[in-house]
């Protein structure tokens, strides 16, 4: 997978012993707010034939599991010799996927750093952490000042 996933597919190529080949696919099941949209939809396909070889799939973040059942999908469709799953984090949401390699399991939330972004931001920070939830979340109802509000949509 592209973008989230670059960073970590580096370093684990680094780490195994043995000749691999990487080749990248861009996936979203995102929209504009980070929130899923419930399609995924595919930017960018691999360029090289599966068939009859041995795949893993590396992503950076496993939040529903909606992408990684797709991915195992299709790209089992392509005749791969094996296929298995690689994520660098795990949300408790992710479900109805058989997920072999897991870095570590989160809470929900968004994780940043270590080429994982919020709105393009944070990618490039050495560590990874989550967000704090009010950059991203909407403001509760109770802490709206309605007559700032109401002056601001006059």
């Amino acid at each position: 997978m592209l973008n989230g996933a670059a960073t970590v597919t580096v370093d684990l190529a680094r780490a195994l012993h043995r000749h691999v080949e990487i080749t990248w696919m861009g996936i979203t099941s995102y929209g504009a707010g980070q929130g899923g949209s419930g399609a995924v939809r595919l930017r960018k396909d691999i360029d090289v034939d599966v068939s009859g070889r041995d795949v893993l799939i590396v992503d950076g973040v496993i939040d529903t599991g909606l992408t990684a059942a797709w991915l195992m999908t299709n790209l089992r469709g392509r005749g791969p010799a094996s296929i298995e799953f690689c994520g660098l984090f795990r949300k408790p949401g992710a479900r109805g996927i058989d997920i072999r390699y897991v870095g570590f399991d989160v809470p929900d939330g968004v994780v940043v750093g270590y080429g994982l972004d919020y709105q393009g931001r944070y990618r490039n920070l050495r560590c990874c952490a989550r967000l704090a939830p009010h950059v991203y979340a909407p403001p509760s109802a109770d802490l709206v000042d309605h007559s700032a509000h109401d002056a601001l949509t006059e």
